[in-house]
C-alpha cells in the first residue's frame, strides 16, 4: 500500500506541479491559521465576518491544491474535468470549512476541536471525490477501497491535529505548525486517493467537447488561489497589527486610568462593570473579578441610571459603599465609549470626602465664632426664628437671655490677647453647661452671648436658667498662672410677650441686660417691671419656705382610701400643706417645685416620713398609710436605709407603708430607679405608680419594676362619665392591672356615679372628695360618722 502511494506520487505526478500545489497548500494553510487566531481574538459581528473569509480562503485553497495536484496527475489517456462538478466542489469545501470552523469557535465541550476536525477532515475528503467525479478520462477508472478509508482517515487525523493547535494562540512559528498539520490533512488526503484510482484506457471513449484544458485550470486556479490567499493573508496580518496596537493603547491607557486620582469603570449597554482601575477599586475593597459582570448600582446607595447612563454628562452625588460597609461621599460623571463592543460607557467616579470636609469647615467657620466655637449672630437669629414659629404651635414659651461680661475690656488688657481668648473660651464652656442640650449658646461679640432656652412652660424656668449662670460665672477662672474673676449683666426677654419678632426679641433683652448693669455686677433682669415683680414674689416664697419646717408653717392632712366592693376604710393618703403667716395657704403645686429647686425637699421629706410613719404606728387597725416620694428625694443616696430606720424607729410594719412614685421619677434613670425599687421591695415596702395614664405611660415600666398597685390619674375618673374615651382608659388600665395581678385605685371620685360606675368596672380602691377630703388627722379621730378611729383604739 506504502509502495502504490509511493509509486502514484513519483511516477504519475509532475513534480514541478506538485510542488506549485504544495506551495499553494502551506501557503492557504498559514492563512487559514492566522485567520483562526483572529476569530478567536474577536467578537459578535466581527468574528462572524472573520469566520466568513476564514471559510472562503480555507475552501478556497483546499480546492486549489487539490486540483493543481490533478493537473499534475498523468492517468496515460487524454482527460478533461466537468465544469458543474468542478464548481460543486469549490462550494462544498467553503460550506465544510465554515462548519469545522464554526464548531471549533462556538462548541463550549473540552473536546470541541475533535469534532471540528471530523468535520473539516470529511469536507476535504466530500470535496476530493465530488471533484474526481467531474473527471473526464479516454476510458474508465475504479478505486481501492482500502486506500479510499486510509485517506478519509488521514484527513480526519490532520485536521483534528490541526483544530487542537489552533486552540492555543502564538505567533508565526505556531502558525507553521498548524498549517502543517492541515496540509497533512489535505495533501495527506489528496494523493492517498489518488494511489486508490486505477484507470483502464479505452481508446473508444472520446472525452466530451467543452471540458476545461489543463493550461486555463492550472493557470485560472492558481492565481485566483493566490490572489485570494494573499488578501486574506494581508487582511489578518494587518488586523493582527492593528489588534496588537490597540491592545498597547489599552494597557497604555488602562496605565494611565490606574495612575488617575479618580474611579474610572467601564460598563455595558445594561450598566454592568466591564473594567474598573485600581482607584475605584480601592474604593469599594474589593477586586476586579468579583465586581465583574455586577450592575455599577450595587456599589452605591439608592443610586439608578433610570435613562441617565444614555446621556452624557453630570449625574450627582452618590454613597459608595466600601467593602466594610463604610459610605464614601462621591460624585458621578458618564461619558460614552465609541472604539470599545465590550463597553458602551465610562463612569468617572470621585471621592468627595476631602472635599466634604472642607465644605463642612467653611460652613461651621461661616456659622461659629472662630475663637469659642458657639454659633454665630447669624446662626441666633436663624435658630431664634425657627423656636418663635415652634413655639406658636405648641403654645410653649421662649426664653432670650443676653449675657454681658462685665469689665471685659479691662480684664483683656490685663491677660492679653491670648489670655483673653482662652478666658472667651471657658466663659463659653461655662454657658453650655449652664445651658440644656436643646438651648442654642451663641457669641454676638467680642464680651456679649446670647442663650436661646425654648420649650419652657413659663418664666419661672427662665429664673432657674438665669440662677445657674450666675453660680457658674462667679466661679473664678484659671487663666495661665492667673485667678481671674469675671461677673456678667444679663437681660432676659420671653415670648411670647415681650416682642413678637427677633428682631424685637433681641432688642429687649438688650434693654433688660443694660438694665441689670445699672443695679450692679452679676445681676440679671427681665423685661419688662410685672414680670420681675411675679418674678420678686417667687424669689421670696423661696426664701420663705427656707425655714417654714422650723416655724411649723407645714403641716400633714390625711385623705382616706376605700375599698370600692364592700366600701370598708383600707388606709390613708398623706398629702403636705403650707400655711403662709402672711400670703395664707400656699397651694402644693406653687411650694412643692419651689423645695425640689431650692433642695429643702430632702428635709421636708424626711419630716414627713417621720411624721406620717409615727402616726400610723399608733392606729388599732393595720390600715396602709400611702406618701408621695419626690423625684429630688428618690436621686438621693442612703434613700432605702433611711425608711429602714424610720420604720424601724416608730414601730411600723413596712407592709403598711405605701410609697407612691411618678413616671418622672423612671425616666430620670430607669437603672438606679429599679436598683431602689428592689431594695425598698425587700425591705417589704409597697410600691404604687401614681398618675398613671398621664405622660408617657410605658408598659415597660409595669414589665420592669415590681409594683403593687396602679393609681388612675383623677383626670380620668372625672371625665369617665361624659367621656367615652376617658371610660374606656379606665376600663382598660383596670383590665390590664387585673391581668398583672394589681390592685387598682382610682383618685378624684366626686360623684356617685363616678363610683358605681369604678365599681361595675372592678376598681378595687378609690378616693375622692365624695368620700373625704384631705383633713388633719385629728379631724378623723373625732369625726366617728365617717372613719370610726375612736372604736378601732378601742377595739
Amino acid at each position: 500500500m506504502v509502495e502504490k502511494i509511493y509509486q502514484c506520487l513519483v511516477v504519475d505526478h509532475d513534480f514541478r506541479l506538485v510542488l506549485l500545489a504544495a506551495v499553494i497548500c502551506l501557503f492557504a494553510c498559514y492563512t487559514v491559521a492566522s485567520l483562526a487566531q483572529r476569530i478567536s481574538e474577536s467578537h459578535g459581528r466581527i468574528r462572524r465576518r472573520w469566520l466568513m473569509l476564514t471559510a472562503v480562503a480555507a475552501g478556497s485553497g483546499i480546492w486549489a491544491t487539490h486540483f493543481v495536484a490533478m493537473l499534475a496527475y498523468d492517468p496515460g489517456t487524454e482527460s478533461g474535468y466537468a465544469f458543474v462538478p468542478t464548481v460543486v466542489s469549490v462550494i462544498v469545501a467553503i460550506i465544510m470549512s465554515g462548519l469545522a470552523f464554526s464548531v471549533a469557535t462556538f462548541s463550549r465541550h473540552k473536546l470541541g476541536f475533535v469534532a471540528a476536525g471530523t468535520v473539516m477532515g470529511l469536507g476535504i475528503g466530500a470535496m476530493h471525490y465530488l471533484g474526481m467525479s467531474g473527471l473526464r478520462l479516454q476510458g474508465g477508472f475504479t478505486y481501492d477501497m482500502p486506500l479510499i478509508v486510509l485517506s478519509v482517515a488521514l484527513g480526519v487525523g490532520g485536521s483534528v491535529l490541526a483544530m487542537w493547535l489552533m486552540k492555543t494562540r502564538g505567533g508565526v512559528k505556531h502558525h507553521i505548525a498548524e498549517g502543517s498539520a492541515l496540509a497533512l490533512a489535505i495533501c495527506g488526503l489528496h494523493f492517498t486517493a489518488m494511489a486508490a484510482l486505477v484507470v483502464t484506457p479505452d481508446p473508444t471513449i472520446a472525452v466530451p467537447g467543452g471540458a476545461l484544458s489543463d493550461a486555463f485550470l492550472i493557470f485560472g486556479v492558481s492565481v485566483a488561489t493566490m490572489v485570494i490567499l494573499a488578501f486574506s493573508l494581508s487582511g489578518a496580518l494587518l488586523d493582527r497589527h492593528l489588534a496588537e496596537r490597540r491592545r498597547l493603547e489599552t494597557l497604555r491607557l488602562k496605565g494611565l486610568a490606574n495612575a488617575a486620582l479618580e474611579g474610572i469603570v467601564l460598563l455595558d449597554d445594561k450598566g454592568c462593570i466591564v473594567d474598573a482601575n485600581h482607584s475605584f477599586l480601592g474604593l469599594c475593597g474589593r477586586r476586579l473579578a468579583t465586581l465583574r459582570s455586577m450592575p455599577f448600582t450595587v456599589c452605591f446607595q439608592n443610586l439608578s441610571f433610570g435613562t441617565g447612563i444614555r446621556s452624557a454628562g453630570y449625574v450627582g452625588d452618590a454613597l459608595l459603599i466600601g467593602a466594610s460597609g463604610s459610605e464614601i461621599p462621591t460624585e458621578i460623571f458618564f461619558r460614552p465609549v465609541q472604539d470599545r463592543t465590550d463597553a458602551t460607557h465610562v463612569a468617572i467616579v470621585r471621592d468627595i470626602r476631602e472635599r466634604r470636609a472642607h465644605e463642612q469647615q467653611i460652613d461651621y467657620l461661616s456659622s461659629h465664632d472662630t475663637v469659642t466655637g458657639l454659633a454665630n449672630r447669624a446662626v441666633l437669629t436663624d435658630r431664634l426664628e425657627h423656636s418663635l414659629t415652634i413655639s406658636k404651635r405648641s403654645g410653649k414659651k421662649v426664653a432670650l437671655y443676653f449675657v454681658d461680661i462685665d469689665t471685659f475690656n479691662d480684664i483683656n488688657v490685663q491677660l492679653g490677647q491670648k489670655g483673653g481668648d482662652e478666658l472667651l473660651k471657658e466663659i463659653a464652656n461655662r454657658l453650655k453647661e449652664a445651658a440644656r442640650d436643646i438651648d442654642t449658646v451663641a457669641r454676638l461679640s467680642a464680651d456679649q452671648f446670647c442663650i436661646i432656652q425654648e420649650d419652657i412652660e413659663n418664666s419661672e424656668a427662665a429664673d432657674l436658667l438665669a440662677l445657674r449662670l450666675r453660680r457658674r460665672l462667679v466661679k473664678p477662672f484659671i487663666i495661665g498662672n492667673q485667678m481671674v474673676s469675671v461677673t456678667a449683666g444679663t437681660g432676659i426677654a420671653i415670648f411670647p410677650g415681650d416682642g413678637n419678632t427677633t428682631e424685637e426679641l433681641l432688642l429687649r433683652a438688650e434693654i433688660a441686660m443694660k438694665r441689670a448693669k445699672t443695679e450692679g455686677r452679676g445681676r440679671y433682669c427681665f423685661y419688662g417691671h410685672e414680670t420681675d415683680r411675679k418674678l420678686e414674689l417667687r424669689r421670696g416664697l423661696k426664701q420663705d419656705l427656707l425655714g417654714a419646717l422650723g416655724r411649723h408653717e407645714l403641716f400633714l392632712v390625711y385623705q382616706p382610701q376605700y375599698r370600692v366592693a364592700d366600701g370598708s376604710l383600707a388606709g390613708f393618703e398623706v398629702l403636705l400643706r403650707w400655711k403662709h403667716p402672711e400670703k395664707g395657704m400656699i397651694p402644693p403645686n406653687e411650694f412643692i417645685p419651689l423645695a425640689e429647686e431650692t433642695g429643702v425637699i430632702n428635709d421636708i421629706s424626711i419630716w414627713i416620713l417621720n411624721e406620717a410613719c409615727r402616726e400610723a404606728a399608733s392606729w388599732a387597725l393595720p390600715l396602709s398609710v400611702a406618701i408621695n416620694l419626690s423625684p429630688v428625694q428618690f436621686l438621693e443616696d442612703g434613700l432605702v436605709e433611711l425608711i429602714q430606720r424610720i420604720t424601724s424607729r416608730h414601730g411600723l410594719r413596712a407592709d403598711r407603708l405605701e410609697l407612691e412614685i411618678t413616671e418622672g421619677v423612671l425616666i430620670a434613670d430607669e437603672g438606679r430607679a429599679l436598683d431602689v425599687l428592689r431594695s425598698l421591695k425587700a425591705l417589704g415596702i409597697r410600691l404604687a405608680m401614681d398618675d398613671f395614664g398621664t405622660g408617657y405611660s410605658s408598659l415597660s415600666y409595669l414589665q420592669n419594676f415590681p409594683f403593687d398597685k396602679l393609681k388612675i390619674d383623677r383626670a380620668f375618673v372625672m371625665q369617665m362619665i361624659d367621656s367615652p374615651q376617658s371610660a374606656a382608659i379606665v376600663r382598660g388600665v383596670i383590665g390590664l392591672a387585673h391581668g398583672l395581678g394589681m390592685p387598682v385605685l382610682a383618685e378624684g371620685v366626686e360623684t356617685t356615679a363616678q363610683f358605681a360606675m369604678l365599681k361595675a368596672e372592678g376598681c378595687d380602691e378609690a378616693q375622692g372628695y365624695l368620700l373625704g377630703r384631705p383633713e388633719r388627722i385629728e379631724t378623723w379621730r373625732q369625726d366617728v360618722g365617717r372613719v370610726v378611729l375612736q372604736e378601732q383604739e378601742g377595739a
